[in-house]
Protein backbone atom coordinates (compact mmCIF):
# COMPACT_ATOMS: atom_id res chain seq x y z
CA UNK A 1 0.00 0.00 0.00
CA UNK A 2 1.33 3.45 -0.92
CA UNK A 3 1.33 6.53 1.13
CA UNK A 4 -1.31 8.23 -0.20
CA UNK A 5 -3.59 4.84 -0.05
CA UNK A 6 -2.59 4.63 3.75
CA UNK A 7 -3.46 8.14 4.35
CA UNK A 8 -6.82 8.07 2.60
CA UNK A 9 -7.68 4.77 4.28
CA UNK A 10 -7.23 6.45 7.32
CA UNK A 11 -10.10 9.52 6.77
CA UNK A 12 -7.44 11.78 4.53
CA UNK A 13 -4.90 14.54 5.53
CA UNK A 14 -6.93 15.30 8.74
CA UNK A 15 -6.93 11.73 10.26
CA UNK A 16 -4.70 11.05 13.09
CA UNK A 17 -2.00 8.36 12.38
CA UNK A 18 0.20 7.11 14.91
CA UNK A 19 3.69 5.29 14.45
CA UNK A 20 2.08 1.60 16.07
CA UNK A 21 -0.11 2.25 12.92
CA UNK A 22 2.50 1.94 10.53
CA UNK A 23 4.50 -0.56 8.51
CA UNK A 24 8.62 0.00 9.18
CA UNK A 25 8.36 0.89 5.15
CA UNK A 26 5.72 3.53 5.31
CA UNK A 27 7.85 5.12 8.56
CA UNK A 28 10.39 5.28 5.53
CA UNK A 29 8.42 6.75 3.09
CA UNK A 30 6.81 9.28 5.50
CA UNK A 31 10.25 10.08 7.10
CA UNK A 32 11.39 10.58 2.49
CA UNK A 33 8.37 12.23 1.92
CA UNK A 34 8.68 15.01 5.16
CA UNK A 35 12.16 15.64 3.75
CA UNK A 36 11.28 16.03 0.07
CA UNK A 37 8.30 18.93 1.81
CA UNK A 38 11.18 20.61 3.29
CA UNK A 39 13.41 20.60 0.63
CA UNK A 40 10.56 21.96 -1.46
CA UNK A 41 10.14 24.70 0.62
CA UNK A 42 13.91 25.34 1.24
CA UNK A 43 13.69 25.74 -2.75
CA UNK A 44 11.07 27.88 -2.66
CA UNK A 45 12.64 30.25 -0.06
CA UNK A 46 15.91 29.68 -1.80
CA UNK A 47 14.68 30.81 -5.41
CA UNK A 48 13.02 34.07 -3.44
CA UNK A 49 15.93 35.29 -1.77
CA UNK A 50 19.32 34.08 -3.36
CA UNK A 51 18.49 33.86 -7.40
CA UNK A 52 17.43 30.03 -6.64
CA UNK A 53 20.33 28.34 -5.72
CA UNK A 54 19.99 24.74 -4.69
CA UNK A 55 21.79 21.83 -3.45
CA UNK A 56 22.10 20.67 0.07
CA UNK A 57 23.22 17.84 2.29
CA UNK A 58 20.78 14.87 2.64
CA UNK A 59 21.77 12.68 5.35
CA UNK A 60 20.34 9.19 5.19
CA UNK A 61 21.03 6.31 7.89
CA UNK A 62 20.13 2.58 6.65
CA UNK A 63 17.28 4.37 5.17
CA UNK A 64 16.19 1.33 3.18
CA UNK A 65 16.85 -1.31 6.05
CA UNK A 66 14.01 -3.97 6.46
CA UNK A 67 12.40 -2.52 2.96
CA UNK A 68 11.17 -4.72 0.15
CA UNK A 69 12.87 -4.42 -3.16
CA UNK A 70 9.90 -2.33 -4.87
CA UNK A 71 9.70 -0.06 -1.85
CA UNK A 72 13.27 0.32 -2.12
CA UNK A 73 13.53 0.91 -5.45
CA UNK A 74 10.46 3.43 -5.55
CA UNK A 75 12.79 5.41 -2.60
CA UNK A 76 15.65 5.54 -3.99
CA UNK A 77 14.40 6.61 -7.39
CA UNK A 78 12.60 10.05 -5.46
CA UNK A 79 15.87 10.70 -3.40
CA UNK A 80 17.36 10.53 -6.97
CA UNK A 81 14.63 12.28 -8.26
CA UNK A 82 13.96 14.68 -5.96
CA UNK A 83 18.03 15.48 -4.48
CA UNK A 84 19.18 16.31 -7.71
CA UNK A 85 22.17 18.92 -6.60
CA UNK A 86 22.61 17.51 -3.32
CA UNK A 87 25.42 15.96 -1.67
CA UNK A 88 24.01 12.63 -0.17
CA UNK A 89 26.08 10.78 2.54
CA UNK A 90 24.15 7.27 3.48
CA UNK A 91 25.21 5.33 5.92
CA UNK A 92 24.59 1.44 3.88
CA UNK A 93 25.41 -2.19 4.58
CA UNK A 94 23.52 -3.61 1.38
CA UNK A 95 26.57 -3.96 -1.57
CA UNK A 96 23.98 -4.06 -4.13
CA UNK A 97 23.69 -0.33 -2.96
CA UNK A 98 26.94 1.34 -3.16
CA UNK A 99 26.99 1.18 -7.05
CA UNK A 100 25.39 3.97 -7.81
CA UNK A 101 27.66 6.85 -5.40
CA UNK A 102 30.67 8.16 -6.40
CA UNK A 103 32.74 7.78 -3.12
CA UNK A 104 32.60 5.40 -0.63
CA UNK A 105 33.98 5.19 2.42
CA UNK A 106 34.73 2.06 4.29
CA UNK A 107 35.19 2.12 8.19
CA UNK A 108 35.97 -0.12 11.09
CA UNK A 109 36.30 0.64 14.79
CA UNK A 110 35.65 3.80 14.53
CA UNK A 111 38.60 4.71 11.92
CA UNK A 112 38.31 4.79 8.05
CA UNK A 113 40.08 2.22 6.61
CA UNK A 114 39.64 3.13 2.58
CA UNK A 115 38.17 5.32 0.07
CA UNK A 116 37.92 5.30 -3.56
CA UNK A 117 35.14 4.89 -5.87
CA UNK A 118 33.06 1.51 -5.66
CA UNK A 119 34.58 0.54 -8.49
CA UNK A 120 37.84 1.62 -7.81
CA UNK A 121 37.34 -0.25 -4.25
CA UNK A 122 36.36 -3.83 -5.57
CA UNK A 123 39.06 -3.66 -8.05
CA UNK A 124 41.82 -3.37 -5.34
CA UNK A 125 43.58 -6.52 -4.67
CA UNK A 126 43.79 -7.35 -0.58
CA UNK A 127 41.42 -4.45 -0.25
CA UNK A 128 39.07 -4.61 3.01
CA UNK A 129 36.52 -3.27 0.82
CA UNK A 130 36.74 -6.47 -1.82
CA UNK A 131 37.27 -8.80 1.37
CA UNK A 132 33.41 -7.90 2.32
CA UNK A 133 31.64 -9.59 -1.17
CA UNK A 134 31.94 -12.72 -2.71
CA UNK A 135 31.91 -11.69 -6.30
CA UNK A 136 32.28 -8.00 -6.63
CA UNK A 137 30.83 -8.13 -10.31
CA UNK A 138 27.74 -9.04 -9.39
CA UNK A 139 27.31 -5.72 -7.36
CA UNK A 140 28.72 -3.66 -10.53
CA UNK A 141 26.75 -5.77 -12.72
CA UNK A 142 23.12 -6.03 -11.00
Amino acid sequence: MGLWDLVVSQGGLGADLREEMLSRGQKQLFSLARAIVRRKLRSQTNSEENGGRTGGLLLLDEYNAGLDDETDKTMWGAILREFQGYTIFCVAHRAQFIKGFDKVVLMGGGEILEVGSPEELLRREGGQFLGLFGNPLDILLD
